[in-house]
């Protein structure tokens, strides 16, 4: 993933561009923290601050100073990066996926977010990371669990060559299910939920 300061204008940090974009960069993008120090991940910090290369004007933004700012902030960035998540899965160029695939990559983003993770795109892949050893395995348990006799070895394969095959397999609930179980993600108590 790009640091902020490598976008381009208009790139976001889950946009994509790549080296061979040809938009001249117009500006620094960099987290900062609540003394206005530039930090490195966006779990460090407590704000951002754009800069316009050409005449070098920065443009802060702390959290916590103004509730009104923070409210019109917080709303646009996570309908951004919400749309951003479901874009990834939607518009994949190789295996564009469906709604309910960008919904289960919406609910998996959300899940980290409220685990204290920002999940950013894997270096060389779209969407959601899928620990595929995992979910080949709650496959197997799901199928045999229900008298089904089934290859491990062969489904494995398979969610390697068939990025369809995965998303198929995600919206079956007792495989999601078990698969959260063995992942530990999405594993929350009524506790959680209401306290």
């Amino acid at each position: 993933m790009k640091r902020p300061e490598e976008m381009s204008n208009g790139e976001t940090p889950d946009s994509g561009a790549t080296e061979s974009s040809k938009r001249k960069q117009v500006s620094q993008r960099d987290f900062i923290d609540s003394q206005k120090n530039v930090v490195d991940k966006v779990e460090d910090a407590a704000g951002a601050r754009y800069t316009l290369k050409a005449t070098n004007a920065a443009f802060d933004y702390v959290y916590g100073v103004d509730p009104v700012a923070d409210r019109y902030f917080a709303i646009f960035g996570f309908h951004t990066k919400i749309g951003n998540v479901a874009n990834t899965v939607l518009n994949d160029k190789d295996s564009p996926g469906d709604a309910a695939a960008a919904g289960d990559s919406i609910q998996e983003f959300l899940a980290l977010v409220a685990d204290g993770k920002w999940a950013e795109r894997a270096p060389g892949g779209v969407g959601a990371k899928i620990d595929k050893d995992a979910l080949c395995n709650a496959i197997v348990t799901v199928a045999q669990a229900q008298g089904k006799e089934v290859d491990q070895a062969a489904i494995r394969q398979k969610l390697e060559d068939e990025p369809a095959f995965v998303r198929t397999a995600r919206q079956v609930p007792a495989i999601a299910q078990e698969y959260a179980k063995l992942t530990g993600k999405g594993n929350k108590t009524l506790d959680d939920l209401l306290g």
